[in-house]
C-alpha cells in the first residue's frame, strides 16, 4: 500500500482522509538487481505475483513533491538506497497488509 500520509506519523488513518495513491511505481529487488517493477492500483495496493521462495526488497519511488514517511519495520534497504522493507517468501500464498509506504506532501 502507498498512501497520502497528511499528518506525516507513518500510519495510515482512513479516516482522516489518507487515502492510497495510485500509480506509485514500486521495484522489486533480488540479490542486488531489479527483478521486477508495478505501480499503485486505484486504491494504492501492489502485488508482484509469481514469487519464488527466496528473500526480497520492496521500494518505492521517490517522487517530488512528496517525501516518504517511517512506517513500522521500514528500513534502509541497501539494495535500492532508499527506505523499504526486505521479507522472506516461501509458500504459495502471501498477504502483506501493513501499510508500506506513506508519502507526505512537502509544503
Amino acid at each position: 500500500m502507498v498512501f497520502e500520509d497528511l499528518d506525516g506519523n507513518g500510519d495510515q488513518d482512513i479516516f482522516s482522509g489518507e487515502m492510497g495513491i495510485e500509480g506509485w511505481g514500486l521495484e522489486l529487488w533480488w540479490n542486488g538487481q531489479v527483478i521486477a517493477t508495478t505501480s499503485t492500483g486505484p486504491d494504492g495496493s501492489f502485488v508482484f505475483p509469481d514469487l519464488g521462495n527466496s528473500i526480497y526488497s520492496v521500494c518505492a519511488e521517490v517522487r517530488a513533491p512528496y517525501t516518504q514517511t517511517p512506517s513500522r519495520g521500514q528500513v534502509p534497504v541497501q539494495e535500492c538506497g532508499r527506505v523499504g522493507y526486505t521479507f522472506t517468501f516461501s509458500g504459495s500464498i502471501m498477504m502483506w497488509s501493513i501499510n508500506n509506504f506513506g508519502e507526505q506532501m512537502l509544503p
